[in-house]
C-alpha cells in the first residue's frame, strides 16, 4: 500500500490560464469523443454564456492549484437546476460543494463548474412528519420554534447547504437536536449524510443515513425529485449510503430531530514513562477488549493511541450522563491499564451539560453567527483543525484544498478482542490510531434498510489512521477484520477492491439506479458509484475507453483534482474536542470528583 500511496501522491499542478481570458487568446482545440469540454476547446462556452444562464457566476482564481474554472452560488432550487442544465447541455464537469470537508476531494474538479450549496442554509422545525408524493413544505427564514409532542418523533426540513452547529442552534429553543458530525461546519444532509455518516451520538441515535425522512433531489435531467417511502423509494435508498454527488444534488431533506438530553463528557489520559512500549502496547489490547462491553452501556467515544500515551474522549448520554456514572464506566479500566509495565497513573476531567447545544459548543467551540461557512472569509477555518475544507479565495465560498491520506478500517467486537492480531495491527500502521466508537447499538438495529456499506452495522469502532508520510499502513487492520470494510468519506483513496470496501454488496443495485437516474455521468465523484465507467484523460473528464478493464481494476479511478493536502496527525487526528488537552503533570491524578 505504501508504494500506491506513492504513486497517487502526485505533485500539485498549477493551473497558469486566467478563467476570464478571452476565447480567442486561448489556442483551440477539438474536444475529443466522449470526454468533457475544457477551456482550451473551441466550443468551450464563452464568458457571456456563462453569466447568461448562471447570473452571478464568478471565475475562480486558480491559488497554486487545479481549481473548477467557474463557481455558482445557489440560492434557490432552481439555481440548481439552471446550473445542472448548464452542465449537461454543454458537456461540462459538474462538482458540488457545500462546505468542502472531504477528505478524498470529492468536491473538487480540475476544470468546470462548482456549485456552491452553501447560501441554501433556511430551516423548518416539524412537530411530526408523513412521506407524501408531493414533498414537504419547503423551510423559510426565519426558523420557527415548537414544543416537541411526547411520543411523536419530531422533524426538521433543511436547505442543502445547513451546517451540523448552525443547524442543532436553530433546533435548540425547540428543545431539539439532530444528529451530526464532531464538526460545526460539515453538512448533515450532504456528503457526511449520504455516505454514512458518524458523530459523537451515532451509536445511540443511528448514523447520518439513519436521520433521512426526505429528500429533494435534482436530477441529471434538471427536474426535482421527490425521494421517500412512497415516492422515488430506490433513489431515496441510494442517497442514504450511495455517497454525495453521485446521485444528484439534494436541495432539500427532511431528517429526525430528538429531544434534548443532558450529555456528560469524560476525558482521561494515561501517559507511558518509555515510547512504543510492550507495557503500553498491553494496555491498549486492554482497552479494546473492553469497548464493546462500554458500548452495550450507551455510551460512545473517542479513543486515541499513539507511542507514548493513551487518550479519550467519553460521552455519556442520557440516562448514562453524571460524573459519578462515568466514574463507574471507567474506574475498572483505567485501574488495569495503570498496572502494565511503564504506565503511569491515569487523570481525568469530567464535563456535565445539560442539553446538546452546551455540549457542543464547549467540546468543539461555539459558532460564531457572523462567521458561518460561505461567507467571505467566514467559517472556522477546518484545514486547521479538522479536515480539508476551508473559506478562503475572493469568491468567499468553500473551497476543498486537496486529498487527504488516510486509512481506516471498521471493526466489530470479536476484532478488537483479538488481543495479538489487535497489537499486531497497531504496530504496523506506524502512526497514531484513532478507535472512534460511534457504531453498535442504534446503528446496528436501524429503524430502516439503507444503502450504507453492511459494515456499519456488525461494527462497534471506526479505527482510523493518519500519517502524512509514506508509511501510512492499515494492513495489520485489513488482515485483522478482512470481511469488514471501510468508511468511505474517511478511507485511502487507493483502497483495493474498493466497491466491496465501501458499499458491500450494495454495490450492485446502487449501480443499477445511478445508471437509471444519471445515464450520462453528469455526476462523476471517485471512489464512488460507477465511477469506473469515466477516466481522466490529460487532465480532462472521459468515458473509459475500455469499459470491461475499467469495472475490473482493483482501484477506484484517479480523480481529476491531484491535489494533496498535507497535514500532521496534530492537525487532523483527536483535536477536534477542544478540551481534550492534557492536563499539567500531578494534576486530575484517579476519578474525576463528583
Amino acid at each position: 500500500m505504501r508504494s500506491s500511496f506513492l504513486r497517487l501522491a502526485v505533485t500539485r499542478l498549477v493551473l497558469g490560464t486566467s478563467l476570464a481570458q478571452s476565447q480567442d487568446a486561448i489556442q483551440a482545440k477539438t474536444t475529443p469523443e466522449g470526454c468533457r469540454r475544457l477551456n482550451t476547446d473551441a466550443d468551450w462556452p464563452s464568458p457571456e454564456a456563462w453569466k447568461a444562464a448562471l447570473p452571478g457566476v464568478t471565475a475562480i482564481k486558480p491559488l497554486a492549484k487545479t481549481a473548477p474554472d467557474y463557481r455558482f452560488q445557489a440560492k434557490s432550487i432552481a439555481d440548481v437546476q439552471a446550473a445542472v442544465r448548464f452542465a449537461a447541455s454543454n458537456n461540462i464537469r459538474l462538482a458540488i460543494i457545500s462546505t468542502g470537508h472531504d477528505y478524498m476531494a470529492r468536491c473538487d474538479a480540475s476544470s468546470g463548474l462548482l456549485l456552491d450549496m452553501s447560501k441554501m442554509n433556511k430551516v423548518k422545525v416539524l412537530e411530526s412528519f408523513t412521506p407524501t408524493a408531493k414533498g414537504a413544505e419547503s423551510p423559510k427564514d426565519p426558523t420557527n420554534t415548537i414544543v416537541p409532542k411526547p411520543g411523536v418523533q419530531a422533524a426538521v426540513s433543511v436547505q442543502g447547504g445547513v451546517g451540523t452547529q448552525m443547524l442543532n442552534d436553530d433546533l435548540s429553543p425547540s428543545k431539539l437536536f439532530t444528529m451530526g458530525a464532531a464538526y460545526g461546519e460539515v453538512n448533515p444532509v450532504g456528503g457526511w449524510g449520504q455516505f454514512g455518516g458518524h458523530g459523537p451520538l451515532s451509536s445511540q441515535y443511528g448514523l447520518g443515513v439513519d436521520q433521512w425522512l426526505e429528500a429533494k433531489v435534482v436530477t441529471a435531467d434538471g427536474e426535482v425529485k421527490i425521494a421517500n417511502k412512497v415516492a422515488n423509494s430506490d433513489l431515496f435508498w441510494a442517497i442514504r449510503g450511495g455517497g454525495g454527488g453521485a446521485f444528484g444534488v439534494v436541495v432539500e431533506a427532511t431528517i429526525k430531530a430528538h429531544n434534548d438530553i443532558p450529555i456528560t463528557g469524560y476525558n482521561w489520559w494515561i501517559n507511558s514513562t518509555t515510547t512504543g512500549g510492550d507495557g503500553l502496547s498491553q494496555a491498549a489490547e486492554y482497552l479494546a477488549a473492553q469497548l464493546p462491553s462500554v458500548n452495550e452501556k450507551g455510551v460512545s467515544g473517542y479513543f486515541y493511541l499513539s507511542d507514548s500515551n493513551i487518550r479519550a474522549y467519553a460521552i455519556h448520554p442520557g440516562n448514562q450522563s453524571g460524573t459519578a456514572q462515568a466514574n463507574e464506566v471507567w474506574k475498572p479500566i483505567l485501574e488495569k491499564m495503570q498496572t502494565f509495565a511503564g504506565m503511569k497513573k491515569y487523570q481525568t476531567a469530567s464535563h456535565n451539560f445539560k442539553n446538546f447545544k452546551e455540549f457542543y459548543d464547549v467540546t468543539y467551540g461555539a459558532r460564531n453567527p457572523t462567521m458561518a461557512a460561505g461567507t467571505p472569509g467566514g467559517g472556522r477555518a477546518i484545514v486547521r483543525r479538522h479536515g480539508p475544507g476551508e473559506d478562503m479565495g475572493d469568491e468567499g465560498g468553500p473551497l476543498n484544498l486537496g486529498k487527504v491520506p488516510l486509512d481506516s478500517r471498521l471493526l466489530g467486537a470479536k476484532h478488537l478482542q483479538n488481543a495479538a492480531n489487535f497489537t499486531r495491527a497497531l504496530k504496523i500502521v506506524k502512526g497514531n490510531v484513532g478507535l472512534l466508537m460511534v457504531a453498535g447499538n442504534k446503528v446496528a438495529k436501524p429503524d430502516d434498510e439503507t444503502s450504507a456499506s453492511p459494515a456499519w452495522r456488525k461494527g462497534i469502532v471506526h479505527a482510523l489512521a493518519m500519517n502524512m508520510g509514506p508509511s501510512l499502513n492499515m494492513d495489520g487492520f485489513r488482515d485483522l477484520a478482512p470481511e469488514m470494510g471501510a468508511y468511505g468519506n474517511e478511507a485511502f483513496f487507493g483502497d483495493k477492491n474498493w466497491k466491496q470496501v465501501f458499499w458491500g454488496d450494495n454495490y450492485p443495485k446502487l449501480s443499477q439506479i445511478k445508471t437509471k437516474y444519471d445515464p450520462n455521468m453528469t455526476f462523476w465523484v471517485t471512489p464512488g458509484i460507477n465511477a469506473d465507467l469515466m477516466e481522466v484523460v490529460d487532465g480532462r473528464l472521459c468515458r473509459a475507453k475500455d469499459p470491461a478493464a475499467a469495472v475490473a481494476s482493483p482501484t477506484a479511478p484517479l480523480t481529476d483534482s491531484q491535489n494533496l493536502l498535507d497535514l500532521n496527525n496534530k492537525q487532523m487526528l483527536g483535536t477536534s474536542e477542544r478540551i481534550s488537552d492534557f492536563p499539567k503533570p500531578g494534576t486530575q491524578i484517579g476519578l474525576a470528583p463528583v
